[in-house]
């Protein structure tokens, strides 16, 4: 999850500078949500907007799910955001 930079960035930096990029992306969705919202098309505007393109859509959402199914497997949380308030 790094980022590209015309400068020499730390792993670290480069790593803070993506988790924000993800932020971003998943605020900038909410501004103007479809009507009906549903888990893979947030996922996927994400990665989009991450990518900027389609190359890696299918690689990075199948390895989200992974990551989820693995390490999150009890988790009630999704990114649908009306869930995560329900569930607080």
């Amino acid at each position: 999850m790094q980022v590209y930079s015309k400068k020499f960035i730390n792993d670290d930096k480069s790593v803070l500078l993506g988790v924000k990029k993800i932020i971003n992306a998943y605020n900038l969705y909410f501004e103007n949500p479809p009507e009906n919202i549903y888990e893979h098309s947030i996922k996927w505007y994400i990665i989009e907007h991450y990518n900027v393109g389609y190359s890696y859509q299918n690689e990075v959402s199948e390895l989200a799910d992974i990551i989820k199914e693995t390490f999150y497997k009890e988790t009630a949380d999704t990114l649908q955001q009306e869930n995560n308030k329900e569930n607080d």
